[in-house]
């Protein structure tokens, strides 16, 4: 038996995805192809803690870095 006991509180925007659980923060990241970057609190019902339990919080949008002048010696 599977019970539900969270679920995203900000939408999902993008194709393609990737998910990361932190068994020590109690926290799922899930990053998407358009530079989407979420962190969501399962269930820490710690004072104070970031983002609140059951909530979502959107940290800084990702972007693939640029590579220039790559030398190969």
């Amino acid at each position: 038996m599977v019970t539900k006991v969270s679920q995203l509180t900000i939408p999902l925007y993008g194709t393609n995805f990737g998910v990361d659980f932190n068994p020590a923060a109690n926290r799922l990241r899930v990053i998407s192809d358009n530079g989407q970057n979420l962190r969501h609190n399962i269930d820490d019902k710690t004072a104070g803690a970031s983002p609140a339990a059951g909530h979502t919080a959107e940290d800084s949008v990702l972007s693939t870095p640029g590579v220039e002048n790559v030398s190969r010696g």
